[in-house]
């Protein structure tokens, strides 16, 4: 008895040092879905390169694009330590590569490119559109893995295609696109979005939506041989719901 009574004083010394923050770590669980869409638009009106005999030379084009992506439920949990709070996203496994991690999510990726060109005619040929040269815009079904990054009160995201996907073609290479300033062509730029970390230990919050959009543009570039303005707008958005589950 004296042997464990003296084991047994060490030890609640340790746990009275255990400050109560860390001690007492509140902890939520979600079921989590998240969202996300892109469109582009650009267009370009009729503008004349040359004069020459056969007419006016002219040129119009217009184009863009709509991409989404979607998740299926995926489970969130966060626990505070203090000050400190931690997130995790979806099951937690261990691989060489990190791109290999993430939360699994299916899209659709849409581009189109309408130009138009040809003559209005003169003394030496009669007016004419010229055929259109061919491309590959049309419709893909890429699949990805998301990976979120939440702290003090800002969320954001970031996808990379899925491992398997590798062999499929996953760009467009014979369809043009322009975008604005401050947007890549690359699908869904940085945006952080902003988020109350009390809520997430708020049982009467049972459901929480974490959000955030953003226009660019219109961005006007002037096309100098054709003395006409190249004009292009991004509209983009995504949104993490979180539904707390009953313990």
């Amino acid at each position: 008895m004296l042997r464990s009574a003296r084991f047994l004083l060490p030890l609640v010394a340790a746990l009275a040092v255990v400050p109560a923050s860390v001690a007492s770590a509140a902890k939520a669980t979600f079921t989590g879905t998240f969202t996300a869409e892109r469109a582009v638009e650009w267009d370009q009106p009729r503008g004349v390169s040359v004069i020459a005999c056969d007419g006016e030379n002219w040129f119009r084009a217009s184009g863009g694009e709509t991409a989404s992506v979607r998740t299926r439920p995926f489970k969130v949990t966060v626990e505070s330590f203090g000050t400190l709070v931690h997130w995790s996203f979806g099951k937690q496994t261990i691989t060489t590569d990190p791109r290999d991690n993430g939360i699994p999510a299916k899209g659709q990726h849409k581009r189109w490119y309408e130009p138009h060109s040809g003559t209005t005619g003169g003394w030496c040929g009669g007016g004419s559109e010229h055929p259109r040269r061919p491309t590959d815009c049309g419709t893909q079904l890429p699949e990805f893995l998301l990976t979120f990054s939440a702290f003090k009160g800002r969320f954001s995201w970031a996808t990379n295609p899925a491992p398997w996907m590798s062999r499929e073609k996953l760009g467009f290479y014979q369809c043009p696109l322009n975008t604005p300033e401050g947007m890549h062509e690359t699908l869904y730029p940085s945006l952080e979005a902003k988020y109350r970390q009390s809520d997430l230990f708020n049982r009467r919050k049972q459901t929480i939506t974490i959000a955030a959009s953003k226009t660019y543009g219109p961005t006007v570039v002037g096309v100098p041989n054709l003395g006409v303005n190249n004009t292009r707008t991004v509209t983009y958005s995504y949104k993490l719901t979180l539904t707390r589950k009953a313990r």
